[in-house]
């Protein structure tokens, strides 16, 4: 009953936390488009659990690709909890917002649990919970729901202790403990597969020094045993990471990383173990300005650090029972945690470098991983246990004098941390909430009404750079109402996208071009939704959208080439600023004719605005050496060549790193004399490149043919932004007929 009742508290404290959230809970969703993708990635798998069972990983979003969500979604145990709150509410945001509450409450609880057995008692267990479960990193990642994702940790940890206790102790290794810790942490590893294997840095050296401080009492068959649970562990996390691992080797590895650039500015810099979201009560106008985003607050609060301070060092004197080896271990994994979250550079301040930190080594070897904050959770699990000795000492040590004055104690430490951790609103960035419509828009009900079940893009796409264009997110509305009405959908906003993906994003600022129609039928598109009224909606889009000029995307021209696409399109409804065309049928655009031969590469010289070091890798031979403009791609940055005398060509081909990296339609010139430049007209490069990876998703080759000109230097400029991927080229080609 008493654990209930604190569980309860939690609730209750979830509740405030998240003020007002619980007045809205059917229609608000935080205002950032992560909760708005979350929610209906968790919408999807659990239609897919009810409709169809036997492919819980298909999706309705990045069609002509299947089973999408083994791309996006290793959220399993957060995705099985969304099932039963949505079946009793049937609302995919109601839902989630239940289920974000609940978490929030189960953290502080499993913390709690953990600390009341390693100190007996209640105050410390209670001052834990609310630290671990409400610290402003909650509200820096408020409705994140799989990152807040952490009591299944906590609870492998506690059993770690409870079978450390049994050995001890002097009894029989109860294996049960360590085989039901060990499947525990497996669930938070499914809970988020990256945030997981993060927090094994809290998990697994305390494992290695349970097993090493007890290795007389388990012998040679307890070691085997415990090895033997290990392998399963890991042949269990394999298996569940296979639907991952078989997206990154059908589409390439190198889709799957980040440049250490674009890493760092998600990760912490150390200002950010001082820096609240803005919205804090007691911090938000003194620190806030110390971090650029979500990811890069790490405040624990002041209270926590200076009771887990006291409790390092007053731990051995009060706790009822803790290892030898615990104070020193949890200092080395909060110290390990701290320096390895700052990324791939430790920096003073977000974009103030100091020196390369250890996490550029982890980088270097792993790409894929990118949110390094992530490690800090590691650090407050033991900030928690450590604080909640602290708390036993103040209790036992300074207040003898009887329950009354512990009371006191307890009240004044509870009211600090609401103090540090009070914020509204709760979110971090911009207004509080999106107000989502209970019913789906006009242009989806006559969707649902019409009994074909064809393909439909959604217009706008989120152009490059992805923060500045007037449609941040709307391809995370698109992905909400897809279970809606039930069709497939080109658009998707998830951490990673198909190679394809990008390509077609850059085309559809052209829509209704020839070219684009043809694209979108040559993808079995019907229907095209065009939403009319976005606009950048915060003051920082705003300003970056006057910072990168070329990133604005121009409704006027596009409406009126939507009253003149003649008879290509066919409006079907317009309710209010959406629009909803019908493709009509047409012919396909045909497939570009590709250049001629390739011409001999001797003497050429190469030279660019990029690493023009590194401009002879294109004509090496040697496809595993590449030129790389080094960072994302900007307007300006060119690449040219200088054949060495005068051809008739007719193409350049670029063999790429991956299809990811292709240039941003790129402007083509050419010249005599190196003076004087004419820029190409070419048609079909994006759609033949298209065709291409939709066919074969490893297609690295990039062709553009033009009509044969005499030339001696070719230079090809990027016109646009991308914010994620460099431009590389692997080799080099020239094309002439008869050559």
């Amino acid at each position: 009953m008493r654990s209930f009742l604190v569980l309860c508290a939690f609730l209750l404290c979830a509740a405030a936390f998240c003020w007002p959230l619980p007045l809205h809970m059917d229609t608000a969703l935080d205002n950032d488009f992560d909760a708005l993708m979350f929610a209906s990635l968790l919408h999807s798998f659990a239609q897919n659990v009810v409709s169809s069972p036997m492919d819980l990983l298909d999706a309705p979003f990045y069609h002509p690709h299947g089973r999408t969500l083994r791309f996006v979604f290793h959220n399993y145990m957060v995705g099985l909890a969304f099932i039963p709150i949505y079946a009793l509410t049937r609302s995919p945001v109601g839902a989630f917002n239940i289920l974000h509450l609940l978490t929030l409450a189960l953290d502080a609880f499993a913390m709690y649990l953990l600390v009341r057995h390693l100190t007996g008692e209640e105050l410390p267990a209670v001052v834990s919970g609310v630290i671990f479960g409400f610290c402003p990193v909650r509200a820096a990642n408020f409705q994140y729901t799989p990152f807040v994702t952490n009591y299944w940790v906590v609870f492998a940890i506690l059993l770690l202790f409870k079978f450390q206790e049994r050995l001890s102790g002097g009894g029989a290794p109860a294996f049960r403990l360590l085989a039901s810790s060990l499947a525990l942490y497996l669930a938070q590893c499914l809970s988020d597969m990256m945030g997981g294997l993060y927090l094994g840095l809290a998990f697994f050296p305390l494992l290695a020094a349970v097993l090493l401080a007890n290795l007389r009492r388990l012998g040679a068959g307890g070691l085997a045993g415990a090895a033997a649970m290990l392998v399963v562990f890991a042949v269990c996390l394999a298996a569940a990471t296979a639907p991952l691992r078989s997206v990154r080797e059908e589409i390439g590895e190198g889709r799957a990383g980040w440049d250490a650039e674009t890493v760092q500015e998600i990760c912490p810099a150390l200002s950010s173990y001082i820096s609240t979201s803005p919205g804090n009560i007691l911090y938000g106008r003194a620190t806030a300005g110390f971090s650029l985003n979500a990811r890069q607050v790490n405040f624990f609060g002041a209270a926590a650090w200076i009771l887990a301070v006291i409790g390092f060092f007053a731990a051995r004197k009060t706790a009822r029972f803790l290892p030898a080896y615990m104070p020193p271990l949890a200092l080395a994994i909060c110290i390990a945690a701290f320096l390895l979250s700052l990324g791939p550079w430790i920096c003073l301040t977000p974009g103030v470098k100091l020196c390369p930190g250890p996490s550029m080594l982890v980088y270097r070897f792993f790409p894929a991983l990118r949110t390094f904050g992530g490690l800090g959770m590691a650090a407050l699990i033991y900030v928690c246990i450590m604080a909640g000795f602290g708390v036993q000492w103040l209790a036992g040590r300074l207040l003898k004098a009887g329950l009354c004055r512990r009371g006191i104690l307890g009240a004044a430490l509870l009211a600090v941390l609401a103090m540090e951790y009070a914020a509204y609103p709760p979110t971090t960035w911009g207004e509080p909430f999106y107000l989502v419509p209970c019913e789906p828009p006009a242009v989806y009900r006559w969707l649902m009404r019409q009994g074909d079940r064809d393909p439909i893009i959604e217009l706008p796409m989120p152009w490059e750079p992805e923060e500045v264009g007037g449609s941040l997110g709307e391809d995370a509305w698109a992905m909400y109402w897809a279970p809606y009405h039930g069709r497939r959908i080109v658009n998707g906003q998830t951490a990673f996208s198909f190679p394809e993906y990008k390509i077609i994003v850059d085309q559809m600022r052209l829509f209704p071009s020839h070219e684009t129609i043809g694209i979108l039928r040559a993808l079995g598109v019907r229907y095209v939704v065009v939403h009319a009224g976005v606009l950048p909606r915060m003051e920082w889009q705003k300003a970056l959208v006057r910072r990168h000029p070329e990133a604005r995307y121009d409704w006027g021209a596009t409406l009126e080439r939507l009253d003149r696409s003649g008879d290509d399109l066919a409006l079907r409804i317009k309710d209010g600023r959406d629009r909803l065309y019908e493709i009509l049928p047409g012919a396909q655009l045909p497939r570009p004719r590709p250049p001629g031969s390739p011409l001999p590469r001797q003497g050429w010289a190469l030279s660019s605005n990029a690493n023009p070091s590194d401009a002879p890798l294109v004509i090496d031979g040697r496809e595993e050496t590449a030129w790389t403009t080094g960072r994302n791609q900007v307007s300006g940055l060119f690449f040219q060549v200088d054949l060495g005398r005068t051809y008739e060509i007719n193409g350049v081909g670029m063999l790429l790193r991956s299809a990811d990296e292709c240039p941003k339609n790129p402007r083509l010139e050419v010249s005599a004399d190196g003076q004087r430049w004419t820029a190409l007209v070419y048609d079909g490069a994006n759609l033949d490149f298209i065709q291409r990876v939709l066919a074969n998703p490893r297609e690295k080759l990039f062709r553009i043919a033009f009509p044969s000109t005499r030339a001696r230097y070719v230079r090809m400029t990027l016109t646009r932004m991308d914010n994620l991927y460099p431009w590389s080229i692997a080799e080099l080609s020239v094309y002439a007929f008869g050559s």
